[in-house]
């Protein structure tokens, strides 16, 4: 009978700690609050690379009680809330900060903020990826 509890209470334990969540980089959250202008985009497969036209601006604005506002020349044209999570990358097959939109649009995002450049890519095969510069 013995080796049954130790068995169940090993079972439980493996179980128990490979299903906790991944942490989300605290930083991330913090340098992503703000506003975010397109500078462009590259389609999947083909690299086709679109570039901002001058005379329409495109913001996005995290804010930083999880909701976000796009606009194009000033109007709103979506809005909604976002979550910052980990999942495993297509690209690098490890864990990355993911940015997913409520109510969704799109595929989740793999995120990466650089010197005041968001990039967030489209966790998928063939997706796009686009580039924002912080707005100051």
């Amino acid at each position: 009978m013995k080796p049954f509890i130790y068995f169940f209470t090993a079972a439980a334990l493996l179980i128990l700690t490979s299903c906790q969540k991944e942490t989300v980089n605290p930083g991330i959250e913090q340098q992503l609050i703000g506003k975010w202008k397109f500078e462009s985009t590259i389609l999947g497969l083909n690299g086709v690379r679109y570039v901002a036209v001058p005379s329409q601006v495109d913001i996005i604005e995290f804010k930083s009680d999880h909701t976000f506002v796009r606009t194009t020349n000033g109007d709103p044209v979506a809005h909604g809330n976002y979550d910052i999570t980990q999942s495993k990358s297509i690209f690098t097959q490890k864990n990355d900060n993911t940015l997913s939109f409520y109510p969704e649009q799109g595929p989740p995002n793999i995120i990466r903020i650089a010197s005041d450049t968001l990039y967030m890519a489209q966790n998928v095969y063939d997706g796009s990826s686009s580039e924002f510069s912080k707005v100051k």
